[in-house]
């Protein structure tokens, strides 16, 4: 189990909740509360750092310089906000809420000190830093005495070397795969900048004998200025003052050169440095730093901010009771353990490609990842290009699902418990020891919690005294590992103390030496920076596009890892260190939005095999008007939540009424009983709102107006919650970060009910020289589909009428680059080389013009788990007959409808093969709506794809129904030479099918009958695409159960009208 350390991070308000609460009570005095409020010298400069503009208007509102109403009214409300933010939210953000680390006790004492003792500290924000880096790189006196490097994406495939280049579009770092052509020379300059070179030994990279200065220095530019070379200027995100890292540098230039003119640069640089750890105010430092920017750096058209400040509070005592630490993190794992296992989805999808494309294989990390070449990772899934007017109609979002609950244990026993509150008019769940283990017995797969974790939440208690006697709640915000300090790390630079816990608790993490623990250094936006900056705890790091701050030998390149799955794990070794590769990303950035592949798998792979993360999650029923409290034990997993919509406002209304707004949402208060003081929620975001007080009423007009929904939780830390206090008996709010880990060594996730592999009494692996012939021919897309169309379609006719072969099949494959994979079955396992003759043969003109560029013979190895050893035989034979038909129907898709006729032809063919397994109408529905929905999850945003989907499916419903119903247009002639085909296919494939269901009945394996079903569609599909075949299945499913519904509702209407 869990146990928490010795110590903790305290996040706190730079004012107490009093002040809130004085703010809300008294709407009359208002705005003399707020402005006596603003003109303490720390909220000054707290609110000046979040928003200068605002600072402005507020001193000017204050000098008496604006007065009209509208005007102050709307510098109130933003005011309002940033005072409510300081005194109500503990997460820290510049000046208005802080941090400090506390120990565990025998008792529990949190005193805050006074404002003035309270000290922060500032920092250059990063994306300015990164300006002034960039500036300093183009001076012309700097620029020939810095070092580069080889771009740390950078990888070779076939005759290319791939690489990501950065480009700055709208203040934010976009990034795109470029290629160039590999040559010995870029290789042998590659590996010899890995030590870092200035201009002048790159240059002596090259041979003077092969080329010329001129050609040499042009080359060498070339690539410093398309990326592939990038310069050392930048610091790591693991450096310990990045500001200070480029000082050194610069230092180092100006003290090899004495050049007077970078001296001068140093100086200002060093005078910036001076200006930060000043005690200046705010606006006095931002001065300083303005005039020095203007006159040395060309960053004058910077808007953004200049500073990232954070703040260490002071207190008097700050300990916690350690055996309430213990109780809340025991009770956290009971709760997290029950549930499902949360694991990346995307993880699971590349372990089932990697296994169905590589099986046992370890392979370069880049080259699989490659979106061209490989399979990709996460919405970077590989697809092939091509001309796809019906795919590229589908919009979708790039999200992962977050509103998903499979239909389980868990779904019923949530389903209930909330229809019964909501039933008795409850504001409250409660989740029972007894409902624990009910969840436990009913899970099919368990995973052991993460070694290491956090806990974050707030303690609620009306004293110290309460809380340790056990009178108390804690409100869970996160439980997440596999790190303990992710998201402490990037305060360690305000305290000594915390960084020693922090490097401890760290090296207690890495407990097994046969691995190695490598800390992830990647750094997606400049200003991201201020959050994803940390010491280097770690001895090894994976810099990806960014530096390390390791001695070299102790960073691992993307281009070392290979990777492999074993045993159902995926698994990173380092070439060059021999050894397993662990990845870690100790910071709170939020890597699965907008993330690179590469990066964004390195960060999901922390979590394999454990439980290492949980929240509350109310998935399908989020959206709901009222969701009740949910708790255990001590633990409140989620607060009572209201979801206000158009529609719930405004009784079922469509639009808006402005004046009507503040009304009706007291109604909507009335009807459902909400306290006066709750939190606003948007995004991360909350703000305390008062439905007593009226400038509150406004704010919440104002986000209703401007988002047509919000979303309010109530609020439980009230000072009568708040146990922490000052020496003036203020109460303020906390957050409490509890780093919690485990002696044990990780446990291998456990099956409860393990599927037991059934006997194989058929051969599965088949080499040249035995039965199976297996050929995989490269070329481009539209290359191989007339290749399949002609040639192949001739030789399998040519090979089955002279009895050499009795069965083939075909697929469409990228393994890494797209080819087509074709099977043979001989008759005679000694007719092997003519086989072999005739593929030459066939193929002999489109070989010899380059049309094909490569040609592989390999193992056939039969999908045994898919399609089992009882039915494998069967479904070969079924292959042969669908890749002949398909080969048929293809050579009728030709022309400019090419496209539209494809996937019109597909259509038919599936609810073909729904005919012969015998579904009914009604069953045909379900099936496709189930497969369907299984790609809306695959492809991101599953209610926008779904919307989407049924917006294309309208423009297109009338054909689909005249395709179906027989009503054939004049240019559509194709469809009689298409529904005679398919009438030719069934008559050879309904005996199969039949063989295959009575095999399947006879064994009792029914239910496994309707598994094979979509595998058999699935690999109808991929024959007739030649690209995106996955999102063609997707519209064709969605289509089909669009279609059939409408069947189904018109039969339903001439029952109706029978009787």
């Amino acid at each position: 189990m869990l146990q928490p350390e010795d110590f903790y991070l305290l996040r706190s308000p730079y004012l107490s909740i009093n002040t809130a609460e004085d703010l809300l009570n008294n709407h009359d005095e208002l705005f003399s509360l707020l402005t006596a409020i603003c003109q303490n010298k720390g909220i000054k400069e707290a609110i000046y750092i979040a928003s200068p503009v605002l600072f402005r208007e507020m001193e000017k509102m204050l000098e008496g310089k604006i007065t009209e109403e509208k005007s102050t009214n709307r510098i109130l409300q933003s005011l309002l906000k940033y005072i409510l933010r300081a005194s109500s939210r503990a997460t820290p953000y510049g000046m208005f809420a802080g941090t400090s680390m506390g120990t565990t006790a025998q008792t529990t004492k949190i005193t805050v000190g006074e404002r003035h003792q309270h000290k922060s500290f500032t920092r250059l924000d990063m994306d300015f830093l990164d300006k002034i880096i960039e500036s300093l790189a183009k001076n012309p006196q700097i620029k020939p005495h810095l070092s580069y490097t080889p771009n740390s994406s950078w990888y070779r495939v076939a005759d290319k070397i791939n690489y990501l280049e950065t480009e700055m579009l709208k203040q934010t770092s976009t990034y795109s795969l470029s290629s160039v052509d590999y040559s010995e020379y870029l290789q042998e300059i590659l590996e010899k900048a890995n030590i870092g070179l200035n201009r002048e030994k790159l240059y002596l990279c090259l041979d003077a004998e092969d080329f010329s200065e001129e050609e040499v220095a042009n080359f060498i530019e070339e690539l410093i200025d398309n990326q592939l070379l990038v310069h050392n200027l930048k610091s790591s995100p693991t450096s310990e003052n990045a500001l200070l890292e480029v000082i050194d540098k610069i230092a180092s230039i100006a003290d090899k050169t004495k050049d007077q003119e970078i001296i001068k640069y140093l100086n200002q640089l060093n005078k910036i440095d001076s200006v930060l750890s000043s005690d200046l105010f705010i606006t006095e430092k931002r001065k300083i730093v303005t005039e020095v920017v203007s006159v040395f750096f060309d960053a004058l058209d910077y808007s953004g901010d200049f500073f990232q400040v954070d703040l260490s509070l002071a207190t008097l005592h700050n300990q916690i009771n350690k055996n309430i630490l213990i109780e809340i993190t025991q009770q956290i794992s009971e709760i997290a353990l029950a549930m499902k296992i949360n694991q990346p989805d995307d993880l699971g999808k590349f372990k089932d490609i990697f296994l169905n494309r590589y099986e046992g294989q370890e392979l370069p990390l880049n080259q699989v990842l490659d979106t061209e070449y490989g399979i990709g990772y996460g919405n970077a899934n590989s697809h092939s290009t091509g001309i796809s007017p019906l795919v590229n109609e589908v919009n979708g979002g790039s999200s992962p699902p977050s509103k998903i609950f499979s239909k389980d244990f868990l779904h019923d026993m949530v389903q209930q418990k909330l229809f019964n509150a909501l039933h008795m008019g409850n504001h409250g769940i409660e989740i029972t020891q007894q409902d624990i283990n009910s969840l436990n017995q009913n899970k099919t797969i368990s995973a052991p919690l993460a070694d290491s974790a956090y806990i974050l939440g707030t303690i609620t208690s009306r004293s110290p005294e309460s809380v340790d006697k056990g009178e108390y709640n804690f409100i869970l915000n996160a439980f997440t590992g596999p790190t303990s300090s992710a998201i402490i790390t990037r305060f360690c630079y305000t305290d000594n103390r915390l960084y020693e816990n922090v490097k401890a608790c760290i090296k207690k993490e890495e407990n097994d030496t046969a691995v190695i623990y490598a800390e992830i250094i990647h750094m997606p936006q400049s200003r991201q920076g201020n959050i994803i900056n940390r010491p280097a705890f770690r001895e090894f790091e994976i810099p990806f596009l960014t530096a390390g701050s390791v001695p070299r030998e102790k960073q691992i390149n993307v281009d070392d890892l290979m990777v492999r799955v074993t045993n159902g794990k995926i698994i990173l070794r380092s070439q060059k260190l021999n050894k397993r590769v662990i990845p870690r990303l100790t910071t709170a950035h939020n890597f699965r939005f907008a993330s690179l592949p590469i990066y964004k798998f390195l960060c999901d792979l922390q979590f394999q095999g454990t439980q290492s993360y949980y929240m509350w999650n109310w998935a399908n029923f989020s959206d709901l008007p009222f969701l009740p409290r949910v708790t255990f034990k001590k633990i409140i997993l989620s607060p009572a939540i209201w979801n206000i919509t158009i529609k719930s406002l405004y009784e079922n209304k469509e639009t808006i009424d402005q004046q009507a707004i503040i009304p009706a949402l007291k109604q909507f208060q009335k009807k459902y009983s909400i306290p006066n003081k709750v939190l606003l929620i948007e995004g991360d975001n909350r703000l305390l709102i008062d439905f007593t007080n009226q400038l509150s009423l406004e704010i919440l007009q104002r986000q209703f107006i401007s988002s047509k929904t919000i979303v309010i939780s109530e609020f439980l830390y009230g000072s009568d919650q708040c146990f922490m206090e000052n020496q003036s008996q203020e109460k303020f709010v906390n957050e409490i970060v509890i780093p919690v880990s485990k002696i044990s060594k990780p446990q291998t996730p456990t099956q409860n009910s393990p599927i037991k592999n059934e006997p194989e009494t058929l051969d599965r692996r088949f080499t040249l020289g035995s039965e199976w012939v297996y050929i995989k021919i490269y070329g481009g897309l539209k290359t191989l589909d007339n290749i399949l169309r002609t040639d192949i379609l001739y030789l399998t006719e040519y090979l089955k009428s002279n009895a050499i072969i009795d069965k083939w099949f075909y697929i469409r494959y990228q393994d890494p680059e797209m080819h087509i994979r074709l099977r043979f079955h001989l008759s005679n396992e000694s007719d092997w080389k003519d086989v072999i003759s005739a593929i030459n043969i066939a193929l002999e003109d489109s070989i010899n013009n380059g049309s094909i560029y490569n040609i592989v013979y390999d193992t056939y190895e039969r999908e045994m788990e898919r399609y089992k050893s009882l039915t494998i035989i069967p479904s070969e034979d079924l292959f042969c007959v669908d890749s002949y038909y398909a080969l048929k129907l293809l050579s009728i898709s030709e022309g400019d409808q090419y496209e539209r006729i494809r996937w019109m032809i597909a259509t038919l063919s599936i609810d073909d093969y729904l005919n012969y397994f015998k579904l009914s109408l009604n069953e045909k529905s379900k099936l496709t709506q189930e497969l369907a929905k299984g790609f809306y999850l695959e492809f991101g945003d599953s209610v926008q794809i779904e919307r989407s989907l049924n917006g294309l499916y309208r423009s297109h419903s009338q054909s689909i129904k005249d395709l179906f119903e027989g009503k054939i247009t004049e240019t559509d002639h194709w469809v009689e030479n298409t529904k005679s085909l398919l009438h030719e296919r069934k008559q050879n494939i309904q005996p199969i099918v039949d063989r295959i269901s009575t095999l399947q009945a006879n064994a009792g394996l029914q239910s496994d009958l309707y598994h094979l079903i979509p595998s058999y569609m699935h690999m109808s599909i991929n024959r007739f695409f030649f690209s995106y075949q996955r999102k063609y299945e997707m519209i064709i499913y969605h289509f089909l159960h669009k279609y059939y519904n409408s069947r189904l509702a018109r039969e339903k209407i001439q029952d109706l009208n029978r009787n």
